[in-house]
């Protein structure tokens, strides 16, 4: 539990249940004796002159015992290999949506939510005025870099406004352009390290009663002012007067790594105001080691002033790919499991077969055969099994494939690289597996044979 996300619902129900084990409990026993009285059964039906055929031919297994035991582990190889191949798709996508850049530099950056009472700050001016005075506090604490504020973070759930290039017509509700708003403070940029790549950030200039400006990214840049230069055009957000476009900062995250872009644009928050605010600060060391120091500058000035949500931005990004890294972790923990049953399951026949056919071994070996040949027909027998089941567990994992697509990133749901790394594993593990019957086979004393015949 302590690995489960923290959106997956109702985790707090999750527990051991009396009646789950009772019911476990009682299939484990049920399938005991269920596959204990199949072998008892066909036992006391053997045919004595088919045994005596097959023991004068130096076993003692019969055809249809050794074909199902065959069945079972070219069953157990299939569904290891197809569990060993969706634990790889995972593992591969959770690296590849790990290696994305998110737009921003997460390190060493502490964020905090605070909510202004709409009552005692109704004013945008109040507003504004209380998030300059504090930013100015938090930025002469030792340690701090840089400090921005804004109602939204990347990652998290911005808010979309529709919006307008000034002298165009305006298109049908449905086909309006969308883009992610923010309200940033100047320092907003250079506390989340987003670079302004054209024109520049919001300044000291940009007042409640100046001309608003407004930045956008360069997804929105590319697509409302094509082989174009921004800079200086006017931009009409919903429900808003024109603002002049001033700078270009880099595109960013902003609702998962995973997520199709969105264009996004940024008004200036001293412009505008907003009561639901965060607080992001850039520190030189651990930003956590400074939670105290921050709240207690919040709470000196406003000593009802709630702080909450206080996470580091490292903690919030990787909280935002939880999900594909438990399903990664789950399907290794069953992949692992199933590898170690079939491990234990192609050492279980091959070991089985060889003392039943000690007999026919030490016969071979009197009558001239090379050890290094027994050795090679006991593995060739407990390889070809394992070929049999990765042939049929590829056809599997394919089509499971169909499945796995959509919790997949930047992966194809047949890699190669990880078909061929699984099918190379398992052969491996199914080599070490032969190896000890095989090493046993080759060492048979081929006298005990001669004195028995």
């Amino acid at each position: 539990m302590t690995l489960v996300p923290p959106d997956i619902p109702r985790t707090r129900e999750v527990g051991l249940d009396l009646w789950v084990l009772g019911f476990t409990l009682l299939v484990s026993i049920l399938t005991g004796v269920i596959f204990g009285l199949a072998p008892a059964l066909q036992a006391s039906k053997t045919n004595l002159s088919e045994a005596l055929k097959e023991e004068g031919r130096g076993s003692t297994v019969g055809s249809g015992t050794r074909r199902i035991t065959n069945i079972l582990v070219v069953g157990e190889v299939a569904i290891s290999l197809m569990l060993l191949i969706s634990a790889g798709l995972m593992i591969k996508s959770f690296l590849q949506l790990r290696g994305i850049n998110p737009g921003f530099d997460a390190r060493n950056l502490l964020t905090m939510q605070i909510a202004l009472s709409r009552t005692k700050y109704p004013e945008e001016l109040q507003q504004i005025q209380w998030v300059e005075q504090l930013t100015a506090r938090i930025a002469a604490i030792p340690g701090v870099k840089a400090v921005g504020i804004a109602n939204g973070l990347p990652l998290g759930r911005g808010n979309e406004t529709s919006y307008l290039v000034e002298g165009e017509l305006p298109l049908p509700p449905d086909q309006q352009p969308i883009a992610v708003e923010y309200g940033v403070t100047p320092d907003y940029f250079s506390a989340l390290g987003i670079p302004v790549l054209k024109g520049r950030p919001f300044n000291d200039r940009d007042t409640f009663t100046s001309q608003k400006v407004i930045l956008i990214d360069e997804e929105m840049a590319r697509k409302a002012f094509p082989n174009q230069d921004p800079i200086g055009k006017r931009l009409i957000p919903l429900g808003g007067p024109p603002h002049e476009i001033v700078g270009v900062a880099a595109s960013v995250k902003h609702s998962g790594l995973e997520k199709k872009q969105k264009e996004q644009l940024y008004l200036s928050y001293t412009q505008h105001g907003n009561p639901s605010l965060y607080l992001l600060v850039r520190t030189v060391g651990d930003p956590m080691s400074l939670v105290g120091l921050v709240r207690s500058q919040v709470t000196s000035y406003d000593k009802e002033q709630p702080v909450y949500d206080v996470k580091s931005m490292e903690e919030r990004v990787s909280m935002t790919i939880a999900k594909p890294r438990f399903n990664a972790l789950l399907l290794g923990i069953f992949a692992a499991v199933a590898l170690t049953l079939s491990m234990v399951g192609i050492y279980g026949v091959i070991s089985y077969s060889v003392n039943q056919r000690l007999h026919e071994i030490g016969l071979r070996l009197a009558l001239g055969a090379q050890r290094f040949h027994i050795f090679k027909m006991v593995v060739g027998e407990g390889l070809l099994l394992t070929v049999i089941g990765i042939a049929v567990g590829i056809a599997g994992a394919v089509a499971f494939g169909r499945v796995m697509a959509s919790l997949l990133f930047g992966v194809v749901t047949t890699d190669l690289t990880i078909f061929a790394g699984v099918s190379l594993l398992l052969a491996l593990v199914a080599f070490m597996a032969c190896y000890l019957p095989a090493r046993k086979a080759t060492k048979v004393d081929p006298m005990i044979a001669l004195r028995n015949e």
